[in-house]
């Protein structure tokens, strides 16, 4: 957790959160990432996250607490980028920049980013497991479910 990544522009995801607005070059650590996945909902810091941890490795969690209807198969940038129809971009274009861009005066649609196929996805029963098994110390270790709910305290999004 107190690994440091090196935010780089190419990291900068558009839509909510904070370290899109800061320089390149910051060191930050992996447990930092974390905190602003969940406190802020930063899109950056979630896509590291993902990246650092796997998209399979998530899925294979969600399988092992027996959450079979939730699953985690795209990122922050990719469903930001669908949402403005730019899917066909490569991803070296999927910058700020060219979201701020291309997404003024744009009605936002998508081609699947609203949908439930071959896209993030849960229900709120397994929402509510999710959150019981964190509560009762089930989803990880004990340490980490209380550091879970310690962070959920905090949290600036939703009430």
């Amino acid at each position: 957790m107190d690994e440091k990544i090196v935010l780089r522009e190419k990291d900068k995801v558009p839509g909510s959160g904070v370290l899109k607005e800061l320089s390149h070059g910051l060191e930050i650590s992996f447990r930092d990432l974390v905190e602003l996945t969940m406190i802020v909902s930063d899109n950056t810091a979630t896509d590291l996250v993902a990246e650092k941890v796997g998209l399979d490795n998530v899925n294979s969690t969600l399988r092992h607490l027996g959450l079979e209807k939730t699953a985690v198969v795209v990122d922050c940038r990719d469903i930001l980028f669908d949402l403005i129809d730019l899917n066909d971009i490569s991803d070296e274009k999927k910058t700020v920049d060219f979201f701020m861009a291309k997404s003024r005066g744009r009605t936002f649609g998508g081609s699947w980013s609203l949908g439930i196929k071959d896209n993030d996805i849960t229900t709120p029963n397994e929402m509510l497991r999710l959150l019981e098994m964190i509560i009762k110390g089930e989803a990880a270790g004990r340490k980490s479910c209380e550091a879970i709910l310690a962070t959920m305290l905090r949290c600036q999004t939703g009430g």
